[in-house]
């Protein structure tokens, strides 16, 4: 029977989770091409506004998703030495799940934010346009991100 703390680690961890991985699908698949609609001028202001806001608080969730998945799977799981990691499927993919999420950490918020960063300074729409196209298939890697570590916990929640 699981204990009320591992209860609320597996509920925070879902939660934060679903934050993170939902933000990045409204910005994803509808702010963003609402914002494309606006003049350049409003883009960059708006843009600029999201991208404080969004590492203020997008920043401290991701990292806590990844350090209660950290903990799920070892302190609060079946995960205690690095036999059980790579000693069946559940340790290896969970091992899959958490090195994508640190990957995702790092890729959003360095590689995704410098392109975003470079976005709002754009000068003209020729560059604007330009940065534009490049944050768009960096958006679309960031989701790749989240399909094989949604798979894996999907996995895991089977046992593999």
């Amino acid at each position: 029977m699981p204990t009320p703390l591992i209860i609320a680690v597996q509920w925070l961890h879902v939660l934060l989770g679903i934050f993170w991985f939902g933000s990045t699908l409204y910005v994803d698949v509808i702010l963003v091409p609402t914002l494309m609609g606006l003049p350049l001028a409003k883009q960059q202001e708006v843009t600029g506004r999201l991208a404080q806001r969004s590492s203020q608080i997008l920043l401290p969730v991701a990292a806590l998703v990844v350090a209660l998945g950290f903990l799920r799977g070892t302190v609060f799981g079946q995960l205690h030495s690095v036999a059980d990691v790579f000693g069946g499927a559940y340790g290896l993919t969970w091992l899959v799940a958490l090195l994508t999420g640190v990957a995702l950490l790092g890729w959003t918020f360095i590689v995704l934010k410098r392109a975003l960063d470079r976005l709002n300074t754009a000068q003209g729409p020729e560059q604007f346009a330009a940065g534009l196209k490049r944050a768009k298939v960096l958006t679309l890697a960031e989701l790749a991100f989240f399909a094989v570590i949604f798979t894996c916990m999907i996995l895991m929640r089977f046992g593999l």
